[in-house]
């Protein structure tokens, strides 16, 4: 069998592989034309061959021009819209003003703890059959206010002086509920400021995007 020709062999691949063909032949898997020792150099040959094709092909490639684009990552805050529901409330129930009765509606131990409706201003599991109370009561920056989605997931917090765009009190101080029997906090306001829970964001949040 002739040898093939190499004027066709353009790659390293190509070459490797003519490469093989005269390996096989050495090892008997089948014949060709010229002598053993022939082979054997025209074997080495083309190896050298392909090694300068390798070698070639690597110079180019370091040659080629490399993108020098510098980059970096930043974080970007975008305004989302997040709703909101709840209140849940936290107040010392003992303070240097004064004391809330130990039978009061929603002591618990030295806390009094309630959840209220932010649109409604309806506190959650009022005891039907308590009386009208109006609450007005020292809380100093002891007090913890966090707002609520629908799904009770916490969205933000404020621990300290009273956030009184939402909830009635005097000086941050103090708090100032009027309850209704039934559990309505009749003072509260009707338009909700919940900046100060969101002062990095400004934020100014409208009543129509506090959906129950």
């Amino acid at each position: 069998m002739e040898l093939p020709s190499l004027d066709h062999l353009a790659t390293a691949d190509e070459l490797d592989r003519a490469a093989d063909y005269i390996q096989e032949a050495i090892t008997g898997q089948h014949t060709i034309t010229p002598s053993s020792d022939h082979t054997q150099t025209m074997l080495e040959h083309i190896r050298g061959l392909a090694d300068w094709h390798r070698e070639e092909t690597r110079k180019n490639q370091d040659l080629e021009p490399k993108d020098q684009t510098n980059t970096m990552k930043v974080t970007v805050l975008r305004p989302v819209e997040i709703e909101i529901s709840k209140i849940a409330v936290t107040l010392p129930a003992i303070s240097h003003e004064g004391e809330l009765p130990e039978d009061f509606p929603l002591r618990t131990g030295d806390l009094w703890k309630a959840v209220i409706d932010i649109e409604s201003g309806c506190i959650e599991d009022w005891p039907e059959d308590a009386r009208a109370i109006n609450i007005f009561h020292y809380v100093g920056a002891d007090g913890i206010y966090t707002l609520l989605a629908p799904d009770g997931t916490e969205v933000a917090e404020i621990t300290g002086p009273v956030p009184h765009g939402l909830i009635p009190g005097l000086d941050s101080q103090f708090v100032d509920l009027v309850i209704h029997p039934g559990g309505t906090i009749t003072n509260w306001p009707e338009q909700k400021d919940l900046s100060q829970f969101f002062p990095a964001e400004a934020t100014e949040l409208q009543t129509d995007k506090l959906k129950n």
